[in-house]
């Protein structure tokens, strides 16, 4: 019997970002019309989780710890929940959204961006070609930057990733102790870089931003003294600009800021 497979992972980033790959899910529908849904915990991972963005997969009863939970011809909580039903009234509309001409609920929720807001969880495509186990000869050899090498760690950490290196190698045996080591002083690492962009914002925007070239300051009483000099013909109008180091344009704008009033034809004036 011919069939038709979807396979996705379900993932979850924490508050430092960071990527955890929660549980396998694949959908099957057959040339008869059954179907069904197949999840496959990543318990290794679901372990790690500290965070209080994770609540569970609605739905599982992971406590079971079974190693595959499966619902035959229905649609389980975790799709129903999040995912267009048949009847929906803008359903082509969403389909068309995400390059789809049939309902493929599974398929859906891997290529649509809209967001579920009940929970932190998205899914990804599963690619099969994923490799679990990365081998390098250092671990070092992860990222060329040397203060990334805990991010990365944690990444492969998080993911249910495998790592053998000179080092270090990480698999179940001591994935949950490398992970209580590195992720709280990655944390601290974290929100110490997320309050110093906060403070840098805030700084920007308590800084009074100018548009163009910022304002020319003139002194108020030498100014004074040389707008009424001027006023007087005791000084052309090329003479007082030279001694302000300012333009034309500049001196009556200032002077009007002063409430100075000079006669129009003045600003005429050109040294003889």
């Amino acid at each position: 019997m011919k069939e038709l497979m979807v396979r996705g992972i379900i993932c979850l980033k924490d508050e430092c970002n960071i990527e955890y790959r929660v549980c396998n899910i694949d959908y099957v529908e057959y040339e008869d019309g059954t179907y069904k849904y197949l999840f496959y915990p990543f318990y290794n991972v679901i372990d790690l989780l500290k965070t209080p963005r994770y609540q569970g997969i609605p739905g599982l009863n992971l406590d079971k710890r079974q190693e595959c939970y499966i619902r035959n011809n229905m649609t389980p909580v975790f799709i129903s929940e999040r995912t267009p039903g048949p009847n929906r009234v803008d359903l082509a509309d969403l389909l068309k959204s995400c390059h789809m001409k049939s309902l493929n609920r599974l398929e859906w929720l891997i290529r649509t961006n809209l967001q579920y807001f009940g929970d932190y969880f998205y899914v990804i495509r599963n690619d099969e070609k994923n490799d679990d186990t990365i081998v390098v000869d250092s671990m070092f050899d992860l990222t060329n930057r040397y203060d990334s090498i805990i991010k990365k760690l944690l990444e492969i950490i998080c993911y249910g990733r495998y790592l053998k290196s000179k080092e270090i190698t990480i698999d179940d045996t001591n994935r949950k102790s490398y992970y209580d080591l590195l992720m709280p002083i990655y944390k601290k690492q974290y929100e110490s870089k997320m309050k110093k962009i906060k403070k840098g914002i805030s700084k920007a925007k308590e800084k009074k931003v100018y548009k163009g070239r910022k304002p020319i300051n003139v002194e108020y009483l030498k100014l004074c003294k040389l707008a009424k000099e001027y006023k007087a013909k005791e000084k052309t109008l090329d003479e007082v600009l030279d001694i302000l180091k300012i333009s034309k344009s500049t001196f009556f704008r200032k002077l009007k800021e002063i409430n100075v009033d000079i006669d129009s034809t003045d600003k005429n004036n050109k040294k003889r």
